[in-house]
């Protein structure tokens, strides 16, 4: 038996009933209370995708993926698309036009973040339409996500970490430690004879997008000693020492 359109009032106990001309035997499904809530929230479910993938819709929502020189991407698969088709980038309703147009006969489309950190939060949308319909992929870069992805680059940039080098400066000396990308955001820290050093008027902490440093400043015999940063990215801890 075939339920064309699911709603509350299908809602109680079914039972089919078999005869052979011999013997009889039935069967039933109670569709009563929380049972019936979720084989309706399951029924609606599966009529808004019917309709949804009648035209031009998402097979796979926005992800992120980063890329070997830590630029981040937001990236989803689209089904069902024709030439004609829409594709629009948003955030927090103001759309972004990419330098690279969208090819949506690709199948798949991707909005490159490079040199990511705070200032990228936010709500991010892409939006496919065309005359059959439209459909909305919704992605926060926010809490958790923004961790996750602030981690996945530090796994990319701790891996490509270099050797510490000392630089001579006009305030005393500079340890730099270059990689593929730095950002404030990634969880790093500075040791000094293994103890964690925070920034100061005499050690400050800083960085730029192609490395991490820290500057002593009018060094003394205090100041010796072995040196350490350690990048963590949530599973790994990487780290370089002098």
């Amino acid at each position: 038996m075939t339920v064309d359109t699911f709603t509350r009032a299908n809602e109680g106990t079914y039972t089919v009933q078999i005869n052979d001309g011999r013997a009889k035997t039935q069967s039933s499904l109670v569709l009563v209370g929380d049972v019936f809530k979720v084989a309706l929230r399951e029924a609606e479910f599966q009529r808004k995708e019917h309709i949804r993938k009648q035209g031009p819709h998402f097979s796979e929502y926005l992800y992120f993926t980063v890329t070997e020189d830590c630029t981040v991407m937001l990236a989803c698969k689209m089904a069902n698309v024709k030439k004609e088709t829409s594709f629009r980038w948003y955030k927090e309703d103001d759309e972004i036009v990419p330098e690279t147009p969208p090819n949506v006969m690709s199948g798949a489309c991707a909005l490159p973040i490079p040199m990511f950190s705070r200032k990228d939060q936010g709500v991010f949308k892409a939006v496919l339409s065309d005359d059959r319909g439209k459909d909305t992929s919704v992605f926060d870069i926010s809490g958790q996500v923004f961790e996750d992805i602030i981690n996945a680059i530090a796994q990319i940039a701790g891996a490509s970490a270099s050797d510490l080098v000392l630089q001579c400066t006009p305030e005393g000396i500079r340890l730099q430690c270059y990689m593929n990308y730095y950002t404030e955001e990634m969880k790093t820290v500075w040791k000094h004879k293994e103890s964690k050093i925070a920034s100061s008027e005499k050690m400050r902490i800083g960085g730029t997008a192609e490395m991490a440093w820290m500057q002593i400043c009018d060094p003394s015999d205090r100041e010796k000693g072995h040196y350490s940063i350690e990048i963590s990215d949530g599973v790994k801890t990487h780290s370089q020492d002098l």
